[in-house]
């Protein structure tokens, strides 16, 4: 049911006028609905918020960033277990969710050991700012992207 909607979602925004979704948005939609989060609309500086209703995390969508389309995520101070699980689910969309586990839990262990709390593991890049952790996960290019 809830994939009838979100592509009835996707179909009404295709048929309004100035509102034609693209790769961003329906990357949004795909992760928003396996994480459990709502689509928030895109900001002027082409990132697409994602909140839990109920939930104490949130991602967002970098449209147009230097690495393409990025998704981004801040833990909450000292990231508990729940946290990157969460992240993981997310970016089942992306890549595996056990890799994307393990590969956030890698970046958080190989930030901490540097200078300026920042790694970059090629398919996800973090930062420690002060307790939390900041994840980017680059999103493959389509083709002819």
């Amino acid at each position: 049911m809830f994939k009838i909607v979100a592509i009835t979602a996707v179909i009404c925004a295709l048929s309004i006028p100035g509102l034609a979704a693209d790769r961003c948005d329906l990357l949004a939609a795909r992760i928003a609905q396996k994480a459990g989060m709502t689509v928030e609309p895109r900001t002027p500086g082409n990132f697409i918020p994602m909140t839990q209703p109920d939930g104490d995390y949130g991602a967002y969508l970098e449209c147009k960033g230097s690495r393409g389309i990025t998704l981004h995520a801040m833990s909450p101070p000292h990231p508990p277990e729940q946290w990157f699980r969460f992240i993981a689910q997310a970016a089942s969309v992306l890549a595996n969710q056990d890799a994307v586990y393990k590969a956030a839990k890698k970046c958080q262990a190989e930030a901490e050991q540097t200078a300026d709390g920042f790694a970059d593991l090629r398919s996800i890049t973090c930062s420690k700012d002060g307790d939390n952790l900041e994840v980017f996960i680059p999103v493959a290019p389509a083709h002819g992207d």
